[in-house]
């Protein structure tokens, strides 16, 4: 039976809404993180109030259009896998190889890199490598310098790979499209 609010909601039926504040949502037919949403509240309508997952701004789903939505479950969060692909920061004529687990910041892409790419990243923006903390440094802000400490993350075929996340959640970051093929083969 699919949940149909009705114009106004009485307190006994909020009881009953199947979202509640804080549950991250995604469409019925995506994947987390694809789309990941985060609930702020529900309506007096039966709509949500909710932004982005990793930051955004905040926007309105109408109650005619919650029941397109689902709750994700905390496996599936725990189970979100990365894939390889290129990544192009915002001011640099440059592509890297990372990955992502579509998770996005402010609209941005947060990619991760292993460390011969996070070395030459370091390179284009002036950040170091430091050996014995096992983390990249960038002193693009001089009184707050960004550390970017090796994580685990666990890869699409579940290979576990060490990563540098050089950037993420804080640089303009871009997925690049895969190349399209030419239409004459």
């Amino acid at each position: 039976m699919a949940w149909n609010p009705k114009s106004v909601m009485k307190e006994e039926e909020l009881n009953t809404m199947p979202f509640q504040k804080d549950d991250i949502i995604v469409r019925t037919n995506s994947r987390f993180p694809h789309g990941a949403l985060t609930v702020d509240r529900v309506n007096d309508d039966g709509g949500l109030t909710v932004h982005p997952q990793g930051g955004g701004f905040e926007m309105t789903v109408g109650s005619d259009a919650v029941e397109s939505f689902r709750v994700v479950s905390q496996e599936e969060i725990a189970q979100a896998r990365y894939r390889k692909t290129r990544f192009c920061l915002e001011g640099l004529d440059v592509e890297f190889e990372g990955w992502t687990d579509d998770t996005k910041w402010n609209g941005w892409d947060c990619p991760a890199f292993e460390f011969v790419e996070a070395v030459r990243l370091a390179r284009e923006v002036n950040a170091r490598y430091d050996d014995a903390k096992d983390c990249f440094i960038s002193e693009q802000s001089p009184d707050e310098p960004e550390v970017s400490t090796a994580v685990e993350i666990m890869t699409a075929d579940g290979t576990k790979v060490k990563v540098y996340p050089v950037g993420s959640r804080s640089w303009c970051w871009d997925e690049v499209p895969p190349e399209k093929e030419a239409p004459w083969g």
